[in-house]
């Protein structure tokens, strides 16, 4: 009876046992599998991570070179504005030369022809017996010198321009000039009126203060001529702009003052039309 008991007793232990046995190894697993994919998500978030620092360090670095392009440009732009102020300072040397040459070169040359006129007075006034010599003119010398003044005029750019829309030759200013010479011809009045406009060395001119865009330039009339009705002008030398939206001008003065006077007409710069044509053209595609 007690051998029952015990044997009653034990087989819900060995059951129990066994059962425990079965259950471990699929506990064991599961959480073998858990640790598995907790491992392989730190790693992915590691490697996450390692990306992101990665991609900073890479923003970094573009904002550092971005940087040094940035200072690499400013130095570029300091230089090119030193480089352009050096270039008009040689400009400017090089126009002053121009303008002392120029300068001198019409001073030699007033100087010969007052010389030779002087001599010449002194020549004919020693031929002329005393009693031939008048103390005073006739009413008909008065009247042929009458005849001999010529009214001239060139033109330059008014001071006050506050819209350059529209027809800009309205900002063109007449200065007239009383010449005691008989010019007859349309050559001659534009030689005399471009020998004036291009004597004009100054920026400023006359009380009111008229412009003239010219003063840069280094121009001369050297030979003007008519072919058939056209009036054919020569210009030598260069045309040099104010570095202004009012540079449209510089040619314009010419062009009016020849215009006064004739509406068929070629001007040649250096022996070229298109030298001409093309003169402070900026955008590179004059022909």
């Amino acid at each position: 009876m007690n051998n029952k008991k015990v044997l009653l007793l034990l087989v819900p232990l060995v059951f129990m046992t066994s059962c425990s046995e079965n259950l471990s190894p699929k506990s064991n697993n599961k959480e073998s599998k858990l640790e598995k994919e907790i491992a392989t998500i730190k790693e992915e978030q590691e490697n996450l991570q390692s990306q992101v620092d990665s991609m900073k360090k890479d923003k970094k670095e573009l904002q550092q070179e971005t940087e040094g392009i940035k200072e690499e440009n400013l130095l570029l732009k300091k230089k090119n504005e030193k480089l352009a102020e050096d270039l008009k300072k040689v400009q400017r040397e090089i126009l002053s030369q121009e303008k002392i040459k120029e300068k001198k070169k019409n001073k030699e040359v007033v100087e010969k022809g007052s010389s030779k006129k002087i001599d010449t007075d002194k020549e004919i006034d020693q031929n002329i017996p005393k009693e031939a010599k008048k103390p005073e003119d006739t009413e008909e010398e008065v009247a042929q010198a009458a005849e001999k003044n010529t009214e001239i005029s060139f033109f330059l750019v008014s001071p006050n321009i506050d819209d350059m829309s529209g027809d800009i030759s309205r900002y063109l200013m007449p200065v007239e000039l009383n010449l005691d010479l008989d010019l007859d011809s349309a050559e001659k009045k534009i030689k005399h009126a471009l020998d004036f406009l291009f004597s004009i060395k100054d920026h400023k001119y006359g009380p009111d203060k008229l412009q003239n865009n010219l003063h840069f330039s280094s121009l001369i009339l050297k030979k003007i001529q008519q072919t058939g009705k056209t009036i054919i002008i020569d210009l030598e030398g260069k045309i040099i702009g104010i570095g202004s939206m009012t540079d449209v001008f510089t040619k314009k003065q010419i062009t009016k003052t020849i215009e006064q006077y004739t509406d068929s007409y070629i001007v040649r710069l250096n022996g070229s039309e298109s030298e001409w044509r093309c003169s402070l053209d900026k955008s590179g595609m004059c022909q």
